[in-house]
């Protein structure tokens, strides 16, 4: 086998894994259902990891008593689905499910159970992390001033992909072209 053919075999399979994941999350983006999740208390921007707030979700925990799975028995890292209820402003955790639910009208967003006590239940979603451009200004600033809510997209197998953030009900990006420069 030729030193140039080696080469392509090493590299293709590398830059298709890399296309796979790019395209799985703009399929989310594209096919997904929109709901918004109230963001509990934020922190500002992360100085180690350049422009992106951190927004976590109300949601990454919940009572107990809405786990359906079984009792004390699941493991950290475990995937599980959180049935999502459309609310005002915005959607509500129904339940935890061990399994995905069936049926296509229903809204289940897919999270890695993290800890689990008698009283509350700790999820991770991985949709914590929304990208501020480097000339954009800071929602969270000055703290606790301005209401933020994540746009999620949700696929039907549970797919989530954090597409936008509303400040004080307006979409990010027409906030921030209202900011002084």
């Amino acid at each position: 086998m030729s030193t140039g053919v080696r080469y392509w075999a090493a590299i293709v399979p590398s830059f298709l894994a890399v296309a796979a994941i790019a395209l799985q999350a703009e399929w989310t983006l594209r096919a997904g259902r929109e709901v918004l999740l109230e963001v509990r208390a934020y922190d500002p921007m992360d100085a180690l990891s350049g422009r992106y707030l951190a927004v976590p979700l109300a949601i990454e925990r919940l009572p107990a008593e809405r786990f359906s799975g079984p009792p004390g028995r699941s493991a950290a890292g475990e995937r599980v689905w959180v049935r999502l209820e459309p609310g005002e402003p915005t959607w509500s955790a129904a339940e935890i499910l061990a399994e995905p639910p069936a049926g296509a009208e229903l809204v289940a967003l897919r999270a890695t159970l993290v800890r689990q006590d008698p009283r509350e239940v700790w999820l991770d979603y991985e949709l914590d992390r929304f990208f501020v451009p480097q000339e954009a200004a800071d929602p969270t600033l000055p703290r606790g001033a301005r209401r933020i809510v994540a746009v999620v997209r949700v696929t039907r197998d549970g797919r989530g992909a954090l597409a936008d953030l509303l400040v004080d009900g307006e979409r990010y990006a027409a906030w921030n072209a209202r900011q002084p420069r």
